[in-house]
């Protein structure tokens, strides 16, 4: 067994030199996606139908769970569904 200093010592990492040749940046953007494009479309890249119909089905069935937990709850008395156009 080493002790800490001896580890320290001999097991040090060595710098690794790389050069980077490629070209940085996004790559493979869409047509719509460019300079003049402002956060949504880029969320929209991530954010297909699909997954905002089952964020919307998630949120409204933990708001069903909560409203039975705790009924008078201040946000259950107020709780309508969410739509996808809402989220």
């Amino acid at each position: 067994m080493h002790n800490n200093d001896e580890w320290s010592l001999t097991n040090k990492i060595q710098p690794i030199s790389v050069t980077f040749s490629d070209q940085s940046g996004l790559k493979n953007m869409p047509a719509n996606i460019g300079p003049e494009s402002d956060m949504t479309d880029f969320l929209n890249l991530f954010l297909d139908t699909e997954m905002l119909i089952k964020m919307v089905e998630y949120t409204n069935i933990r708001a069903q769970q909560t409203k039975a937990d705790k009924p008078n709850d201040y946000y259950a008395l107020r709780w309508y569904d969410v739509t996808v156009s809402e989220m």
